[in-house]
Order: C-alpha cells, then sequence, then structure tokens
C-alpha cells in the first residue's frame, strides 16, 4: 500500500442561525433562530421575506409570526440589535448598556434607525425556555417592553453581561466583564442568583381569551410585569444595516 499524504486547511465553517423558516398554519409563520453571529439578521430577513412570499403564491398572506428563541443561548450584540430592527417601529430603543468600559457610569443606548422588515400589522409570538439567553434575551426584552407581541413559555436564563475577550500571551485570552445589558424599560436582565432551582415546565394552561394589553387582540397568553419607568440616558447611534420593504408588499397583496 502507497502513502498518501493530504494536506486539509482548516477553514472557519459558519453555521446557519436560522434553523427552520416554514409556514406553520395559514397566515402564520415560524421561524426557529439558533444563535446571535455576524450576519444573523440579514439571514433573518432573507428567511422571512422567503416565508411572506410562500404565504401570498398559496393565497394565505401571513399576517401572524412566532419567532422560537428556545434553546438560543445568545451571541453577538450587534447580532440583536439587528434582529429587533427587523420586528420593531423605528426610533424604537432596543437595549442599553451600563459599565465603566466607557467612563465612570457610562451608558450606550441602541436604537432601531430603519422601518421594521415585518409589517406592524402581523401578530408577533416570541417562544422563550429556561435556556434562552444573552442576546435572545435582548430580543424578547424589547418586543416585550414596546407591546409589540407576547412572549410565551418559561423564565429565560438571566444573561445580563457584556463582556470582551483580551488577549494573553502564549496564544491564551481572558474573557472580562464590563458591562450590563438593559431592556427598554430599564430592566437589567442579568439573572440575581443561579442557584435556584429551575421548574421543569411552569407553562400553565390559559384562556385563549387573553389579549396584549394596549395592542392588535391575540388569542395567546402573556403574563403582564411591573417595570420600572426609563430615565433619560444618553444615546448612541445602533449599528446599521440594510433596509427593506418587500415584506409589507407581500404582505399588502
Amino acid at each position: 500500500e502507497k502513502r498518501l499524504d493530504i494536506e486539509v486547511p482548516r477553514k472557519e465553517v459558519r453555521l446557519p442561525d436560522v434553523s427552520l423558516a416554514t409556514v406553520l398554519a395559514p397566515h402564520t409563520g415560524y421561524v426557529k433562530l439558533d444563535g446571535f453571529s455576524e450576519g444573523t439578521a440579514e439571514e433573518l430577513a432573507i428567511n422571512l421575506i422567503k416565508l411572506y412570499e410562500t404565504g401570498r403564491a398559496v393565497g394565505e398572506p401571513i399576517n401572524s409570526l412566532v419567532l422560537d428563541l428556545r434553546d438560543n443561548p445568545g451571541g453577538l450584540l450587534d447580532a440583536a440589535v439587528g434582529v429587533a430592527q427587523l420586528l420593531v417601529p423605528k426610533g424604537t430603543d432596543i437595549v442599553s448598556t451600563e459599565g465603566r468600559v466607557y467612563g465612570e457610569g457610562a451608558t450606550l443606548n441602541y436604537r432601531s434607525i430603519y422601518p421594521p422588515l415585518v409589517p406592524a400589522s402581523t401578530r408577533l409570538v416570541v417562544l422563550v425556555n429556561g435556556n434562552t439567553a444573552s442576546a435572545a434575551e435582548i430580543v424578547t426584552g424589547v418586543v416585550q417592553d414596546t407591546d409589540r407581541g407576547v412572549v410565551v413559555g418559561e423564565k429565560t436564563f438571566g444573561k445580563g453581561l457584556v463582556q470582551v475577550v483580551e488577549p494573553l500571551p502564549g496564544g491564551r485570552s481572558l474573557k472580562l466583564t464590563v458591562a450590563k445589558y438593559f431592556t427598554p424599560s430599564g430592566r437589567c436582565i442579568q439573572a440575581v442568583s443561579y442557584a435556584k432551582p429551575r421548574k421543569a415546565n411552569t407553562m400553565a394552561a390559559v384562556s385563549p381569551s387573553k389579549q396584549t394589553p394596549g395592542g392588535t387582540s391575540m388569542p395567546l397568553p402573556q403574563q403582564p410585569q411591573q417595570m420600572p419607568p426609563t430615565d433619560g440616558k444618553p444615546t448612541s447611534a445602533a449599528p446599521t444595516m440594510p433596509s427593506s420593504t418587500a415584506i409589507a408588499d407581500t404582505a399588502a397583496a
């Protein structure tokens, strides 16, 4: 036998964050989002446009959307802001970070600077569980705080820390916590304690007559929460991303 040496170059392979985008029921779209990495917002936008086009093609235009963030560990802050911009109105506060990395008590606010890709007329549901964390909680928080949709599921993980990676000698690195995330209403995402045991399933049966307060009526459950008012904080520009009116056009057809 002759020995054959083959060089296999190493390459970074990006797995898609949208693992499923389909029509769940008549007029209802479903998207499973598994993570938040570079390009997630653009990937989600492409899948949403295809989803709305599919609904229109079969004569059942999408007017309800289920965004599944269960078991989503999160990822990049910029990706979370980009995804949120697809859902909430232009000018909406998405998330703020507060820490000392930019100066004592400094705060950075991220705000939607584009019209949403998903029309305001589309009813939105976000599914979460105990493994929904970090960037996924940012998107969940802005949907909940702005009454853009309803959040269904279990208490989320509570990972609300901003971290940076500092290189060290010898190819090592240090992950350093520099700030905390806050939702538009001022709630800190970070859990107070990880020691408390979680119940296996805390979702309770509810009447189908439940509605979102102050928004479009939906036959879905929502747990109201008391939220502290936001205080005036300095604002920074949100990361830019391309806008599109393709979904609005298809939904209007």
